[in-house]
């Protein structure tokens, strides 16, 4: 199937009036056939539309006297913004499954990235991450990359930012999906990720290329994320956190959730260990995405998981205490019955064997492997 051009217009000025959503949008397309007949509709057939107000009707009908179809779309594509409609053979078919797709996307990249999606995990997480879910996002985000899987988020502060990184990093497909326009990506301080997402990944949106970020598009922008995915990697969230809603998301649409563990202590990590709770998958590596989701076989697992057998009696007793959280060396040799000294030089050789991170202040903890 193929829109033709008359469509897209119509499509395309549909889209910028502000109240047409994907919802009313699908209304006027089921119930007056197509675009054109949408825009050029009467008062008395909006009206007898469902989400159609009288007040909506009357900003519809000003809204038409005050834009040309043909200039709106013009002015898109000479910004050197590509369009993907709802409809067309290249929209991404796990997108148009979900309940509410959005009618088109606007978006800057790689054309030839579109094919990954075929594989591809969102990884979303909080604006505040800790410095093992900093860790964590970059190494996943990374490793994935490397498998051929398609990393999809949101361009925000924190873990979304983490996951595009990793993924750029690994010479990997990344996607943005952004709760603003193109031209007007948010957060500003994200612009030089931005045009590099643009120059080696894809970076999309369903908002015209102007539209300031606003607290209600970012949930519509993490539907797209989840919609886009297989599955979706939480890495942090606060038991409130926004990234919930995509989750969520994910829910309702049917995909895959799965949750990194964090220290129950951690603020950050009360939202992810909940939702494990709850019946998330817990993941502690990122071949268990690959497995879950069937791209590799079961035979082809690795073991990263540290040997306890590789370690004197003294080294695991050492070992067992620390955690993600800093250790001093005397709270170690206090719990350990160890002396001090005896303590760092068994620090020493489990950080020669590289589970164990050395900090300021004769402070120590275990150093997160893949």
């Amino acid at each position: 199937m193929s829109l033709s051009e008359t469509e897209k217009i119509y499509r395309l000025a549909l889209n910028h009036f502000p109240q047409i959503g994907p919802l009313r949008g699908r209304i006027l397309l089921e119930s007056l056939g197509s675009a054109e007949a949408a825009w050029r509709a009467s008062a008395d057939q909006l009206q007898a539309l469902p989400r159609f107000s009288a007040s909506l009707v009357e900003k519809f009908k000003a809204f038409r006297r005050q834009h040309d179809p043909e200039v709106l779309y013009q002015s898109v594509l000479a910004r050197e913004i590509q369009l993907c409609f709802l409809g067309d053979a290249d929209y991404p078919a796990w997108l148009a499954e979900i309940y509410d797709p959005p009618l088109l996307l606007y978006w800057r990249g790689q054309a030839e990235r579109w094919s990954a999606l075929s594989r591809s995990v969102a990884m979303v997480g909080t604006r505040s991450p800790s410095v093992y879910g900093q860790r964590v996002a970059l190494q996943f985000a990374e490793a994935l990359a490397s498998a051929g899987v398609c990393i999809i988020s949101g361009m925000a502060l924190g873990i979304d930012a983490l996951a595009h990184q990793g993924a750029l990093k690994a010479g990997g497909m990344t996607v943005a999906v952004l709760g603003s326009g193109l031209d007007n990506p948010s957060p500003p301080s994200h612009w030089s990720l931005y045009q590099r997402l643009c120059r080696e990944g894809l970076v999309l949106s369903e908002l015209p290329p102007d539209h300031p970020p606003r607290n209600w598009t970012f949930p519509m922008r993490n539907r797209i994320v989840s919609g886009l995915s297989r599955g979706v990697i939480v890495v942090e969230a606060g038991l409130k956190s926004g990234t919930l809603i995509t989750v969520d998301a994910a829910h309702e649409q049917g995909r895959e959730v799965f949750a990194v563990p964090g220290a129950i202590d951690a603020p950050q990590s009360q939202g992810t260990n909940a939702l494990i709770q709850q019946g998330a998958q817990l993941l502690r590596h990122p071949d268990e995405v690959l497995e879950a989701m069937g791209w590799v076989v079961q035979s082809e697992k690795k073991n990263h998981d540290f040997e306890p057998n590789d370690l004197t009696n003294d080294e695991a007793r050492v070992y067992v205490l620390l955690g993600e959280h800093p250790m001093h060396v005397d709270a170690l040799a206090a719990q350990s019955a160890l002396s001090p000294q005896a303590i760092l030089g068994l620090l020493t050789v489990l950080e020669m064997k590289g589970i164990v991170e050395q900090l300021p202040g004769k402070r120590y903890k275990k150093t997160f492997r893949l």
